[in-house]
C-alpha cells in the first residue's frame, strides 16, 4: 500500500548548528524545489532537529506494550509514557496559544523550527511534538489562528498531505472539548510516518456504497466507520455523514479520524464517533484522569506510569491489566449503543 519514496535530496541543514527560522524554511523549501518531497523534507526537519538537541528535556523512554485480542481480531497496544515525567512548563511571557507559530523561539522553546507549506492554497505549518508518541511524530498546524474545526476543507487537508507523504497518517482530534480535543483553539492534525493502528485492521461488518465510497462499520469497541475509494469523493462522503452524525446534537456530537492515502489516487479514511457527555469513568481515573484521543480510540492507549512503581513493575503492571482495560476506556468515551444505532440506522447498508 505504501509508494516508493521520492528521489533522495542531500540534507543541507548543518547538523548540530541552531539556525535562524527564516534561514531552516529557505534551505527546506529549495529542498523541495530540487526534487525532495514533503515527506523527506520534514524527515530532513527532524533529522536536523535530533543533531541540535531538541529532544534532550525527555525524560525517558516509553514503554510499548501489546495485547492479542481475539474479540477485535487484531493486537490491541498500550504505551506507557514516560517522555513528561518531572516536565515543568517554562516560566515567562509566552504566546497565548501554543501552536501557534510565534511560539518559535520563546522560553522552554528556543530550538523549535517549523517547515511552512501549502495544501489546497491554505497555509499550514508543521513542527516535531517535544513529547513524540512514536518516532517523526508531527503537528500540522494552520498558519493563521483559527479554531479547531471539522470541515470539508478539514477532511480535504488531510487527504492532500498523505497524498503528499505516501506511508504516513493523518491524525486529527475532535472540535469538542471531552471528545478527544486537544487544543480547541488552534486547528491541526497529527502526522506519523510509517505508523499504522489497530483499527485500521478491524474487521468490516457491514458494507454499502455513498456516493461511490465504500462504507464499512467496524467491530470495535466504539461506533467507527471506514471509507475507501477516490480522494475527492471519499471526503465528500465523510463529511456529509459528520452532518448527518452532528445535526441532532451539535453542540455535543463530533467525530475523531485518521487519513491514509492509497496509490493511484485513492484513500482510505477511519471515522471515529465522539460525543462529549461521554468520557472516563469515576473508577478508571486514577489511571487515565487525562482525555481520551484519536491514538487511543484506534487502539492504542497512552498512560503516565504509575507512581511509586520501577519500570519493571509498570510493565508487569499493565501488561496484566493491559487486554482488559484498553478496550474499556473506548467503550466509555463512546457513545451509547442507542445513539450510534440510530445513526447506523440511517445508512442504507447491503
Amino acid at each position: 500500500m505504501h509508494q516508493k519514496p521520492g528521489p533522495m535530496t542531500r540534507n543541507e541543514l548543518p547538523a548540530g548548528r541552531l539556525l535562524p527560522q527564516e534561514e531552516v524554511q529557505s534551505t527546506l523549501a529549495r529542498q523541495l524545489h530540487n526534487g525532495a518531497g514533503l515527506a523527506e523534507t520534514l524527515g530532513n526537519l527532524q533529522q536536523w532537529s535530533e543533531s541540535v538537541g531538541y529532544y534532550d528535556h525527555l525524560a525517558g523512554r516509553n514503554t510499548y506494550l501489546s495485547f492479542s485480542s481475539e474479540e477485535w481480531n487484531t493486537d490491541l497496544r498500550l504505551q506507557v509514557n514516560y517522555a513528561r515525567i518531572g516536565y515543568t512548563p517554562p516560566t515567562g511571557d509566552r504566546p497565548a496559544c501554543p501552536l501557534c507559530a510565534e511560539n518559535i523561539g520563546t522560553p522552554g522553546k528556543e530550538k523549535l523550527r517549523v517547515y511552512q507549506f501549502e495544501l489546497n492554497q491554505r497555509v499550514y505549518f508543521a513542527h516535531l511534538t517535544p513529547f513524540p508518541l512514536h518516532p517523526g511524530h508531527f503537528v500540522v498546524n494552520r498558519w493563521e489562528h483559527l479554531p479547531m474545526h471539522l470541515s470539508r476543507g478539514a477532511f480535504e487537508d488531510a487527504a492532500t498531505f498523505v497524498e503528499k507523504c505516501p506511508g504516513w497518517l493523518a491524525a486529527s482530534n475532535s472540535d469538542l472539548l471531552w471528545a478527544g480535543a486537544s487544543v480547541l483553539q488552534h486547528h491541526h492534525f497529527q502526522a506519523f510516518p510509517n505508523l499504522r493502528l489497530p483499527i485500521q485492521d478491524a474487521t468490516a461488518l457491514n458494507t454499502t456504497t455513498i456516493n461511490n465510497t465504500v462504507t464499512s462499520m467496524l467491530k470495535w469497541p466504539c461506533p467507527s466507520l471506514r471509507l475507501y475509494g477516490k480522494t475527492g469523493e471519499v471526503v465528500e462522503t465523510a463529511f456529509r455523514l459528520l452532518q448527518q452524525w452532528k445535526k441532532p446534537e451539535p453542540g455535543k456530537r463530533t467525530c475523531n479520524f485518521l487519513m491514509e492515502s492509497i496509490p493511484h489516487g485513492k484513500a482510505c479514511l477511519h471515522i471515529i464517533l465522539r460525543h462529549s457527555d461521554h468520557r472516563t469513568h469515576p473508577d478508571l481515573l486514577p489511571i487515565k484522569s487525562e482525555g481520551v484521543g484519536i491514538i487511543e480510540m484506534a487502539g492504542e492507549l497512552i498512560l503516565p506510569p504509575r507512581p511509586n512503581m520501577t519500570p519493571e513493575e509498570n510493565r508487569d503492571y499493565f501488561t496484566s491489566i493491559g487486554g482488559d482495560l484498553i478496550p474499556r476506556l473506548i467503550g466509555q468515551n463512546s457513545p451509547p449503543p442507542h445513539l450510534a444505532t440510530a445513526f447506523f440506522q440511517t445508512i442504507n447498508w447491503n
